[in-house]
């Protein structure tokens, strides 16, 4: 039994910055700056907040003036606009405003002249930073941990097989419409190539090396078949060239099963063990984990529950063919933290409140996309199916169009277009469309109930007479925080719209087995596979109709070609060789970026931020002082500690370094909690949001620890250097194996 994996947030992407951007962008702390006065060393900076695209920091600082051979210790406030990039894992300072200064050695009467000297030499500093950085500083310094309200989190229909099947999915019963050119009829509401050859009566499923054929698509048992119809062949071959797929590589494996086929109309995952179920015992010997499935299946040992992992949101049964019921990821049992990190089953600490895993995912979930988008290159097309066809979003004032690939909503009179994550503005419903300086607060009130619910995760924070500065979130791509971990998808079904020429589908929560890469995000995969993208929905995106995320939309000639495309996009021309079970790329491969500001025409809407605008000074008057321990910081007062070979903190007190006490450094303000601050005063990740309610077991931080930020220091350090060092073709989940499996 293998899973067949759908292209995108494979880690194999990480191919095409390796030897780019991060290697190299984000260098080392603590920097030195040459000023006239002397030497400036800037230590790492500590995140306090991340405001749409405002970044506030503070970091400690040093100086030694040029009369003098001792340094001056110091707390300095950052303040500036980021430009963040996913792809490199860099986050670029564009400008540096210091609001504060405070000098810890210095005495009343150097106070203001040391502080002005370093105000001035940092103030209008570019530098560039590690993302893995800046996630793990922010998740030092949150507060809370929100959820989401309103998503929904019933089980789907849950198959549990013990030989080879294949899930089918269509979006309710099928919907036939005719191949142009033929006397076909084709389902559309599917991801998979069924068509229906008339004269016989017979449907046609294409299964990546084989035909399978059944009486209805439904009700019908599926046989392998042979000698299918020529218009059959011509029409598949029509829609693999339309959509960019000839050039993937299809193999066939040693194991020549023939799968079942399961046809679904309703959400439905499948879970697939090779044989009878077998278990392993797992560290503490409180879990056993089933080790003859490629899919997340534990059993507590106490209470014999089963327990499975869909869409990051777990289910438990008393039986493998249920009944399941949804369990928070902060109410589990105990033992599933303690599943060693790096194990055959440490990615699901992911989705374990509470561990490092999980809390990393959540701020990722929060921290934006940005970029600086020229009006002169914003502009979008819509389509209609017929005339526009608008219908009202509930618990909103906004209507929106269904017969459209695009979002497109109808708000106080006027016409608002998220076309990958850049929103545009018209007076008419049929545009001209140009680039929107401000989103309609309205958009905010969108329901997880509706498709469009993930467009309020995409913002605009900033604009001059040339560019816009946008961001959005990972809520663009259907990634949600809930119960201190995340998950994928709303849990809401939302039917496609099939009109006289164009079906268009919605995200799917649930069919896809989608799981989370830490560097690539979201992977989906499908049911057993005996070969290369068995049922032609792996690389190139071979079903022409759908994926899980729905948010990158293609057009095609004919409407049976329409494409969404699934998440992080590849494209692929297989000249690669294998690793063991992995795949290795050569040279003939090209990669897209994960950016959805990068991927295909929307990168000529998109500049280098600070080109846009005079953002200060460029960082190469900075250097990274690599002999010099990154093991100072400051605290909210603006006290400078160090921590010394043994593991001590010092506090920096008229130029000495002394012990420093807890209470000392454990300052007794306290993180200020969500009741003590008004909505308009609240710092928010990624850009204005609905205020949501803690999650249950979630935790805030009521006072700053040296120890939880020089942790978080040490992660970020060591998240940096895990994407950098990741070998070619190195898998993790949501890699792609060389037989069809997805691991």
């Amino acid at each position: 039994m293998r899973h067949a994996a759908i292209w995108i947030g494979l880690s194999l992407l990480l191919l095409g910055v390796r030897n780019g951007l991060a290697a190299d962008a984000a260098p080392g702390w603590p920097r030195a700056l040459t000023v006239p006065e002397g030497k400036i060393i800037i230590y790492q900076p500590q995140a306090e907040s991340l405001d749409g695209n405002v970044l506030k920091a503070r970091a400690a600082v040093s100086i030694t003036l040029k009369d003098q051979a001792t340094p001056i210790f110091g707390a300095i406030w950052l303040e500036s606009q980021v430009q963040i990039d996913r792809d490199a894992r860099t986050v670029r300072i564009l400008n540096t405003k210091v609001p504060r200064v405070r000098i810890a050695d210095a005495g009343p009467d150097q106070q203001a002249g040391v502080s002005s000297i370093v105000a001035r030499g940092v103030e209008g500093l570019q530098m560039t930073i590690s993302y893995d950085w800046l996630l793990t500083s922010l998740d030092a310094a949150a507060a809370e941990r929100r959820s989401a309200e309103g998503l929904r989190h019933e089980p789907p229909k849950i198959l549990f097989e013990t030989s080879p099947a294949v899930l089918v999915v269509l979006d309710g019963e099928p919907q036939l419409r005719p191949i142009p050119g033929t006397d076909l009829m084709k389902v559309v509401n599917t991801p998979f190539f069924i068509a229906l050859e008339p004269t016989s009566r017979t449907y046609w499923l294409y299964g990546g090396t084989r035909w399978f054929t059944a009486s209805d698509v439904v009700k019908g048992q599926w046989t392998l078949g042979v000698n299918p119809p020529a218009d059959v062949t011509k029409a598949w071959k029509a829609e693999q060239e339309s959509i960019q797929a000839k050039n993937a590589k299809r193999e066939s494996s040693a194991d020549d099963r023939i799968p079942r086929i399961i046809v679904a109309t309703e959400p439905t995952e499948l879970i697939m063990a090779d044989g009878e179920p077998e278990f392993t015992s797992l560290p503490g010997n409180e879990l056993l984990a089933m080790s003859n499935t490629e899919d997340d299946v534990f059993m507590a040992i106490g209470t014999q529950d089963y327990y499975v992992l869909l869409s990051g949101r777990w289910f438990r049964g008393k039986s493998l063919h249920g009944p399941w019921e949804f369990v928070q990821s902060d109410r589990l049992p105990k033992a599933f933290a303690q599943i060693p990190e790096g194990s055959a089953k440490g990615d699901v600490l992911t989705f374990v409140a509470g561990t490092q895993q999980a809390q990393e995912a959540v701020m990722d979930a929060e921290i934006p996309q940005t970029a600086a988008v020229k009006r002169s290159e914003a502009k979008v097309t819509v389509t209609y199916d017929g005339e526009p066809r608008f219908e009202p979003i509930p618990q909103t004032t906004i209507d929106w169009a269904v017969n459209t690939d695009k979002t497109v909503l109808r708000i106080g009179g006027r016409y608002y277009c998220c076309d990958q994550a850049v929103w545009f503005v018209a007076d008419s419903v049929n545009g001209p469309w140009v680039v929107c300086d401000r989103v309609p607060g309205e958009v905010q009130t969108i329901p997880p109930e509706s498709p469009c619910y993930n467009v309020k995760y995409v913002y605009v924070y900033d604009s001059t007479p040339d560019a816009v500065y946008v961001g959005y979130t990972p809520g663009y791509l259907w990634c949600y925080p809930c119960y201190g971990a995340i998950i994928y998808g709303t849990g809401w079904h939302y039917p496609c719209y099939v009109g006289p020429a164009f079906c268009y589908s919605r995200p799917w929560t649930w069919g896809f087995h989608a799981n989370y890469n830490p560097w690539t995000g979201w992977c989906f995969g499908m049911s057993w596979s005996p070969g290369w993208a068995w049922f032609g929905i792996g690389f190139g995106h071979f079903g022409g109709w759908w994926g899980p995320c729905g948010y990158s939309w293609r057009h095609h000639d004919n409407w049976f070609n329409h494409t969404v495309v699934i998440n992080r996009p590849i494209d692929m021309h297989m000249g690669g060789t294998r690793l063991g079970s992995r795949v290795a790329i050569g040279p003939g491969v090209r990669l897209r970026q994960n950016d959805l500001y990068r991927f295909g025409d929307t990168r000529r809407r998109v500049a280098d931020a600070g080109a846009m605008r005079n953002f200060g000074r460029p960082e190469s008057g900075l250097r990274p002082m690599r002999n010099q321990p990154n093991n100072v910081l400051a605290d909210r007062e603006g006290n400078i500690l160090q921590r010394d070979n043994r593991g001590n903190w010092l506090q920096r007190e008229q130029g000495q370094w002394r012990p420093a006490q807890r209470p000392e450094i454990s300052p007794s303000r306290p993180v200020e909690r969500p009741a003590e601050r008004s909505q308009a005063d609240r710092p928010q990740l990624g850009g204005p949001q609905v205020e949501r309610p803690q999650a249950p077991g979630s935790s805030s931080q009521n006072s700053w620890s040296p120890d939880r930020e020089q942790t978080a220091r040490t992660r970020g350090e060591a998240r940096t250097r895990s994407f950098q060092g990741r070998p070619a073709g190195s898998g993790d989940r949501g890699s792609t194996d060389a037989k069809g499996g997805r691991r």
